[in-house]
């Protein structure tokens, strides 16, 4: 079993699937909807953090508490997982907090 999250429009959702193998295939069976985000684990519902999410934390964390090695941290997440972000979300998010300019230089940079 796995979390599987699906964007739908602008928004993404949380499936709890496991793989079926029917004739020689292996398909996918969605067993739970677990929400936007959230995943039942026991007794418990836990929120799943995305990346863009720790990337907008540090990115929040280095201009507002003045703490530089935070936005080294934004930087090095945002480079491994440059492929996956879903940048729209990112941006707009980065003005809503005010930390688009913050997130567009470690965009715009490029790592070593």
């Amino acid at each position: 079993m796995y979390v599987r999250v699906k964007k739908i429009g602008s928004k993404r959702y949380a499936y709890l699937v496991e793989g079926v193998s029917k004739k020689g295939k292996v398909r996918q069976k969605t067993l739970a909807y677990l929400g936007p985000r959230t995943m039942r684990v026991g007794p418990y519902t836990a929120r799943i953090v995305g990346v863009e999410e720790l990337i907008l934390d540090r990115l929040s964390a280095a201009k507002l508490l003045n703490i530089p090695a935070d936005y080294e941290k934004a930087k090095v997440l945002y480079d491994n997982f440059k492929k996956q972000i879903d940048m729209e979300y990112l941006r707009k998010t980065a003005k809503g907090k005010n930390v688009e300019d913050s997130l567009l230089r470690i965009t715009e940079t490029t790592s070593r």
